[in-house]
């Protein structure tokens, strides 16, 4: 993540990036702090004679900015898709189990710089009201897991436990996450799976 970083020739960019939400490093909550320390052994390692190869971009924001450094490397941890890829606009929007909206990749679409290739998009899985918060699942498939399982795996992974509505019910009532429809007996209305999208 930092390595790729240093490699960014837009500066507009980098500070769009920066803004990205990243742990406190001083005072991380309980949920983040082995993100935290790991951040630090990583900027410790790098920072070790022979770790990056002299006059590199790399080896300037290890050495001249390491705060920045430790910082991009939570940023990623916090906020990179499967595959390791972070978006100016896509990783702000915040995890439901009950989300209302899906990522998904668009190959036919020209990206922004203009060329063909990949893209994320954000397509609707429920009607969103004006001004309701647009949310996704940090979980693919495990969405439709338990309640328990689900927060293990955002707890590990993401660093924190969700307090959706849906979590919240589960939590309350009993989970309801086997209780996914079959699409054939009972037709969607109103929210749809990733697939149906």
């Amino acid at each position: 993540a930092a390595a790729s970083y240093a490699l960014l020739k837009c500066e507009d960019t980098k500070i769009k990036l920066q803004e990205l939400y990243a742990p406190s490093v001083e005072n991380p909550n309980v949920n983040e702090t082995s993100i935290v320390s790991l951040a630090k052994e990583a900027l410790s390692f790098l920072q070790r004679k022979g770790q990056v190869k002299p006059d590199t971009p790399l080896a300037n924001l290890v050495h001249d900015a390491p705060e920045q450094c430790q910082n991009i490397m939570l940023i990623w941890a916090c906020n990179a898709f499967q595959g390791g890829y972070i978006y100016e606009t896509i990783s702000r929007i915040n995890h439901s189990c009950d989300f209302n909206a899906v990522v998904s990749v668009d190959t036919m679409a020209r990206s922004a710089g203009g060329t063909d290739g990949e893209r994320q998009v954000i397509r609707a899985a429920a009607d969103i009201q004006p001004g309701e918060e647009i949310t996704i699942s940090y979980l693919g498939s495990i969405t439709y897991a338990a309640c328990q399982l689900r927060n293990e795996r955002l707890l590990r992974e993401k660093y924190f436990t969700c307090s959706c509505t849906r979590c919240d019910k589960d939590r309350k009532d009993g989970d309801l996450a086997a209780a996914i429809p079959c699409t054939v007996c009972h037709e969607r209305a109103g929210r749809y799976l990733d697939e149906d999208v």
